[in-house]
């Protein structure tokens, strides 16, 4: 692919993710998604290492978990939210052909995927995915399904600061952000606590703004 063709498709879509694809280009992403990566603290180096992406997106996390070596990326997303008319289920493929990728793409929702696949990972992502969902404790039931014994479970959501015990904010409408698709604002002991119904071990790993991100070990039988 010309970097004249990388250009043109780029332009005729809308992006959120900031994905290096190739000749120097890069997609212009609603957000640099690589700022996140000191927040989320990846494994540096996931060679031979199966990743589970859920809600992959425009594949940021899956291509940079290949990048790293990990040996089976699934870039799982059901991709039926639409982003100035365009589908980010077209961005991820037309990123893997630039990259040269073997991520596997899966449109499918995670409950959807959990209840037939047999396989487990060694991480599975649950970026930016938590405070999406109307149910959050099946989210977080499903993917702590899909992580292997002795494996990792990195979460990162938006969060509210609210103390006083486990409790999560409901956004109505398109309340936060204009965008009707988020639903909640968890505070920290709520996240801590739902982790903790499927894992023996949670970590913050970092926190900006309305942002923050977890480690999770021990998955409990």
């Amino acid at each position: 692919m010309t970097p004249e063709s990388k250009r043109k498709f780029i332009k005729s879509s809308a992006w959120f993710h900031t994905i290096d694809v190739g000749d120097g280009i890069h997609t212009p992403g609603m957000e640099d998604m690589r700022g996140t990566l000191d927040r989320v603290h990846l494994p540096h180096d996931m060679t031979g290492m199966t990743v589970l992406d859920v809600g992959a997106n425009d594949g940021f996390y899956s291509f940079d978990c290949e990048r790293r070596g990990a040996e089976r990326v699934v870039a799982l997303d059901k991709w039926d939210r639409k982003y100035d008319n365009t589908w980010a289920v077209e961005n991820i493929r037309f990123a893997k052909k630039c990259r040269g990728s073997k991520i596997e793409i899966v449109q499918k929702g995670i409950a959807q995927y959990a209840a037939k696949c047999e396989d487990r990972f060694d991480i599975v992502l649950f970026m930016g995915v938590l405070y999406h969902l109307k149910n959050m404790m099946a989210g977080v039931e499903s993917c702590a399904r899909m992580v292997k014994p002795g494996g990792l479970l990195i979460t990162e959501t938006h969060y509210v600061k609210n103390g006083g015990g486990p409790m999560a904010v409901y956004y109505p409408g398109a309340a936060l952000n204009n965008d009707p698709t988020n639903f909640w604002g968890p505070n920290d002991l709520c996240v801590r606590a739902m982790l903790g119904e499927y894992f023996d071990d949670t970590a913050v790993m970092g926190t900006k703004d309305d942002r923050i991100a977890y480690h999770s070990k021990g998955v409990k039988a």
